[in-house]
């Protein structure tokens, strides 16, 4: 799932190229000068920490740095790394035909002669996959590399390629899903990571990729649909991760993409470097704590793997969630080492400080507010009508001294130009850049309380006042922990080793039973929150187990008004919308029309929408049917599943089912009638872009076949591929009442057909 998203605010006075985040080339670009300006707080955080005590050697070992010039010289090449656009990447979809796949490549090859072979570099974690040396920008833009763009665009609407950003690819390569696996995404959106999942699952695997927000989910629909066809075996659902349903069903793999900070996604969202905080990371540790265990402890089979991941370099949203992961579960969860062959990745940390903002978001912004140059110009104006109005200046001594207590740096009379300053300085009042002098910790330490951060070295000496922000599992394990932990299983990737953007990855196996007063005693901690944070959350308290929000077998119920739309309002009817089996005088003209015989067609497979009165009918996958069979619409929103078997439809003045392109393949070897196996020139002219094809344009054969049906839905397949459905070579048409037929087929995936077709004309 990636950075936590809150409502964006638009800076209207930035230029639109720039606020985009176009224009990243260049010493006067806005990026250039956000980067230059830097952020004290942030970079004193990380150097703090230690994230620059590390490098990488010419023959690419990575070993500590032994002076002050080698960590400035890491600390720089970190942050200029942010003032370059991150390059593009793309893979080939692992579920295409291995020719096809190769004719692709070859055709890549062969435009990237023009500009050279540097522009493209495989990656060896992953095989059929590549990062570029250039931006997405600069592929539009630059000429000489404009065929290859067009080349993406169309490969990418065709299924063939997934664009996708390098670090991205990372948690599917690791969690190493295999065919016939039943595997959880429990923050799918927006879904590259999901659909790598799914073109390795296998028909026999299933899928249930969840998203908390129901705008998001149907994003991720949307960016499946291109993956689905191949394998419908997925179900998109929308409910709270931490709430997802255990008495289900458990699974051989999850991925547990968090929501989080997102200062590793600085390349692409430069404003990370305005707005960080350490409030963010420590916040959302609980929430990532919260998903993280419920996936490993009530949702993971033992022997099965989790991935955790963020796109965050903060060690509070990574180590620390992991190791309390493993100090919960006493030893039934361990980390497995992870190899990325080719590709620099840096080990876990076992040791980390904790830091805190002395004020929270809403006193700083209330202060800096208070101190603007605006809210500083109405009081004067206040004081002169209220000097005017007075007899003498008891009132106006009166309202400067309350003036000053908020401003006791301010004169009664401040200039406009320090005004200025006061509005434009940070909360915390620093103002120069981050430029330290030595490796020091202590003294790295020292700065970092300068740019307004507390520090505590253990939680035992967190203050009262503090206690609500900070919590136990912020802290660094124990040397006992240390040693059992083995923490350093972690992957970090940073974003100037492989020139992506930053992410932390580890993968967790589960090797024994969690439990049930370890699973009850980290269910409970959202309780432990704050009572003004469980307000704020909408959390209500839960008198007993048949109280609300809770079904007959005590686990929490996330149907219907528990989706939200991205403003957080309530979408309401949402979860009434299920799946349920086609009537049976539906079913039985669909049998009969398409001759789909009881023998080998599995009936129970034809779905539809509860809302929809039968007017999309949809091919559910055997293995989700058992899941949907096992009652898990009973507990959360099923946004999608499936795919179109079957729509009816008014063509030519009648009314009656017709063959979606969606779901044909699966269809056609059950079908014994309306269904013609043609040769390769007649099925070439089925895609050609006209919706009208003339009957007489066939051969002669094909000509009779087509002429003796009604008017209706019928499917033609190419000769020889009647039953490689990993192919797809199928075309749904319409017999009209007139000598021609209607092709229903919509221009992406006509011209990844002919693309295939071409590919298949230069083997013969």
């Amino acid at each position: 799932m990636g950075k936590f998203r809150g409502k964006r605010r638009k800076n209207k006075d930035q230029p639109e190229g720039q606020r985009s985040g176009e224009n990243r080339a260049g010493g006067e670009s806005y990026v250039a000068t956000i980067i230059d300006h830097g952020n004290y707080k942030m970079e004193a955080y990380y150097a703090a920490q230690g994230l620059h005590n590390t490098q990488w050697t010419d023959n690419a070992t990575l070993t500590s740095c032994s002076n002050w010039g080698e960590f400035e010289a890491e600390r720089l090449r970190w942050r200029a790394s942010a003032t370059q656009i991150l390059p593009a990447s793309f893979r080939f979809a692992a579920d295409i035909p291995s020719t096809l796949r190769e004719k692709c490549e070859k055709e890549m090859n062969e435009l990237l002669q023009v500009v050279g072979n540097d522009v493209v570099r495989p990656l060896q974690f992953l095989p059929h996959a590549y990062q570029l040396g250039v931006d997405r920008s600069m592929i539009r833009k630059d000429p000489n590399l404009k065929a290859f763009f067009e080349w993406v665009k169309l490969r990418n609407l065709a299924g063939f390629i997934t664009r996708q950003e390098t670090v991205s690819m990372v948690p599917p390569v690791v969690l190493q899903t295999q065919p016939g696996d039943c595997v959880l995404d429990m923050c799918a959106a927006p879904g590259s990571k999901t659909s790598q999942i799914l073109e390795r699952l296998g028909v026999e695997g299933s899928l249930i990729a969840n998203e908390n927000n129901a705008k998001r989910a149907h994003m991720l629909v949307s960016q499946l649909r291109r993956i689905m066809h191949m394998n419908p075996s997925v179900l998109v659902t929308c409910c709270d991760g931490q709430f997802f349903p255990s008495k289900i069903l458990q699974f051989d793999r999850i991925l547990c993409d968090v929501p989080c900070s997102g200062d590793g996604t600085s390349r692409k969202n430069i404003g990370v470097w305005k707005t960080w905080s350490q409030a963010a990371a420590l916040s959302l540790h609980t929430l990532q704590l919260q998903i993280a265990w419920k996936g490993a402890a009530n949702l993971l089979k033992v022997g099965g793997y989790m991935c955790y991941s963020t796109c965050s370099n903060n060690p509070t949203e990574n180590e620390a969630v992991v190791a309390e992961l493993l100090r919960k579960s006493n030893g039934a969860l361990e980390l497995v080492e992870v190899n990325l062959e080719g590709f620099k990745t840096r080990p876990g940390w076992t040791s980390w400080k904790v830091f805190c903002e002395s004020q929270t978001q809403r006193e700083s912004k209330n202060k800096q507010k208070k101190n603007s140059a605006k809210m500083m110009a109405k009081r004067r104006e206040w004081q002169e009508k209220e000097a005017e109005a007075g007899d003498d200046g008891e009132i106006v001594a009166a309202t400067a001294s309350s003036t000053d207590v908020d401003n006791p740096t301010i004169s009664d009379e401040p200039d406009v130009d320090e005004e200025a300053k006061a509005s434009e300085s940070k909360d915390d009042g620093i103002k120069e850049r981050f430029q330290p002098t030595t490796m020091d910790e202590e003294y790295l330490i020292e700065m970092a309380k300068k740019s307004g951060l507390e520090y505590w070295p253990s939680y035992d000496g967190v203050p009262e006042p503090f206690r609500g922000r900070v919590r136990p599992s912020h802290f660094k394990p124990t040397d006992e922990e240390i040693a059992s932990f083995h923490l350093r299983r972690c992957v970090r990737c940073l974003p100037n080793d492989n020139d992506t953007g930053g992410f932390f990855v580890a993968l967790i196996r589960k090797v024994g039973d969690i439990s049930v007063a370890d699973r009850q005693q980290h269910d409970d901690l959202d309780s432990k929150q704050p009572e003004n944070k469980r307000a704020r959350l909408g959390e209500k308290e839960i008198e007993s187990k048949q109280g609300p929000g809770l079904d007959d077998t005590g686990e929490r119920l996330v149907k219907g008004n528990q989706v939200r739309d991205e403003n957080g309002k309530s979408i309401q009817g949402l979860g009434k919308d299920d799946f349920v089996p086609v009537k049976d005088n539906i079913l039985n003209e669909l049998i009969d029309t398409f001759g789909l015989t009881e023998s080998n067609f599995q009936k129970d497979l034809i779905m539809t929408r509860a809302s929809s009165e039968s007017k999309n009918i949809y091919y559910i996958s055997r293995p989700i049917k058992n899941i949907i069979d096992k009652g898990i619409q009973n507990k959360v929103t099923v946004i999608s599943s499936g795919l179109k078997a079957f729509v009816r439809s008014t063509l030519d003045g009648t009314s009656m089912y017709r063959v979606c392109q969606d779901a044909a393949h699966f269809l056609v070897p059950h079908m014994s009638k309306r269904k013609f196996v043609a040769n390769i020139d007649d099925f070439e002219k089925c895609l050609t872009s006209e919706r009208f094809i003339q009957i007489a344009a066939f051969s002669d054969d094909l000509q009779s076949q087509i002429r003796e049906l009604s008017i209706g839905s019928f499917v033609l397949i190419l000769d020889g591929y009647e039953d490689e459905l990993q192919h797809k070579m199928v075309v749904t048409l319409w017999r009209c009442r007139t000598d021609r037929v209607d092709q229903l087929v919509a221009q992406v995936e006509r011209d990844a057909i002919v693309a295939k077709v071409r590919s298949i004309r230069e083997a013969l």
